[in-house]
């Protein structure tokens, strides 16, 4: 699922809140959205189902918690959705407890004001949302500032899954395979991570999203399984690197290592500096693309997400 969210001026924290969290669980109609929503102006595609339902709706003040089942079927993610009338919030968890409303193992940097993306009530503003039963992206735009995404590196935010490389990963003990990005500080952040001086599970701690096969790097094999870099000289003007997931020997005491693909499950590709713009679209294997900007920080400036 791939949707555009235009919110017009006087919308409220609410209304924003209840609008995404309709569009993460499967709505397509925008008449069944609030009337704030920019009917005209918005869109929702989901030749791909946006894959998540509501678990808690009462997960705080303009919040609700939403669940989907990681890929191997032994657990569940958790993401709130939440909107204080500034900041739109994305809090990852490995596991919510719907009739306490509280959850636990979550990811660090979910929950801090500088990594969510910015909201407008007073003027309306944009949020762009892609979803799988494997991802979550969320990127906004406030037109009356010109502003996007985070306050820190004016990036998105994302809940990503990634597969399953090292045994000690177990989704049904909440040690799972996924966990949030920002983009701009080139991490992924579980609920939890391996030390690698004692072999503990420890919270905080953080892998970093590389990108496999570009920048004049030959494709190549890490651990068991790898997606392949694509370059098409007849079709593509660009080439497109699958991200995966790396131990960071900088961020803490985590296992260094490759820890799994991203690319292979959510069909998100990273795209090379200074091509193309936002909500350029492209085909490739009879799927339709769309660019999405990640900062302009970073070597990787664009994303290329299924539109639909």
């Amino acid at each position: 699922m791939f949707a555009k969210y235009v919110y017009n001026g006087g919308a409220t924290a609410a209304n924003i809140t209840i609008d995404i969290v309709k569009i993460l669980t499967g709505e397509t109609n925008l008449a069944n959205l609030s009337a704030q929503c920019n009917t005209a102006k918005s869109y929702i595609t989901s030749t791909i189902a946006a894959g998540w339902s509501v678990h808690d709706a009462s997960a705080g003040t303009n919040a609700q918690c939403l669940k989907a089942a990681t890929y191997d079927g032994l657990g569940y993610k958790y993401a709130t959705i939440s909107n204080d009338g500034t900041l739109l919030y994305m809090k990852v968890y490995g596991y919510w407890n719907a009739a306490t409303h509280a959850g636990s193992y979550l990811s660090y940097s979910s929950d801090i004001s500088n990594y969510c993306q910015k909201v407008d009530l007073t003027n309306g503003g944009i949020v762009w949302i892609g979803s799988s039963a494997r991802f979550i992206f969320m990127l906004s735009h406030l037109p009356a500032t010109n502003t996007w995404g985070s306050s820190t590196g004016a990036s998105p935010m994302a809940l990503l899954e990634y597969t399953k490389i090292m045994p000690w990963y177990d989704n049904a003990s909440f040690k799972g395979t996924f966990g949030f990005t920002s983009f701009f500080t080139g991490l992924i952040y579980p609920g939890q991570t391996k030390r690698r001086t004692n072999g503990m599970w420890e919270i905080s701690g953080s892998y970093s999203l590389q990108v496999m096969g570009m920048f004049g790097n030959p494709a190549s094999q890490i651990g068991t399984t790898y997606q392949d870099f694509v370059f098409d000289g007849t079709n593509l003007t660009f080439s497109m690197g699958p991200l995966y997931v790396y131990g960071n020997p900088n961020g803490g005491d985590t296992i260094s290592g490759y820890h799994g693909d991203i690319t292979s499950l959510a069909d998100i590709w990273a795209i090379q500096g200074s091509t193309g713009c936002i909500e350029d679209t492209f085909t490739y294997n009879g799927n339709t693309y769309i660019m999405m900007p990640v900062t302009s920080g970073n070597y990787v400036a664009s994303l290329a997400l299924r539109k639909g």
